[in-house]
């Protein structure tokens, strides 16, 4: 009986524990996804104005930026050219 009731109580854990895991996970995913839609719902300063290869070219500028420095200064470029 005593062998059962620990049985049970260490399935118990291990159910609650990996649900934890699980739930853990699944905010991860969440989180991800949803900086991931912010990423892309941010919008460019003047895109209405835009040709789609301007706007294709003005991301690829802010891509290939290696710091927030660089993609501040073409922001501030894209804003005085209107």
């Amino acid at each position: 009986m005593l062998q059962r009731k620990l049985l049970m109580s260490v399935l118990m854990s291990v159910l609650v524990f990996s649900a934890s895991l699980a739930l853990a996970a699944d905010q991860e995913r969440t989180q991800q996804q949803i900086q991931s839609q912010m990423q892309q719902q941010e919008q460019i300063y003047g895109s209405q104005l835009m040709t789609p290869q301007e706007r294709a070219e003005h991301r690829a500028k802010m891509r290939a930026a290696k710091t927030e420095e660089e993609r501040e200064q073409i922001r501030n470029e894209n804003t005085t050219c209107a």
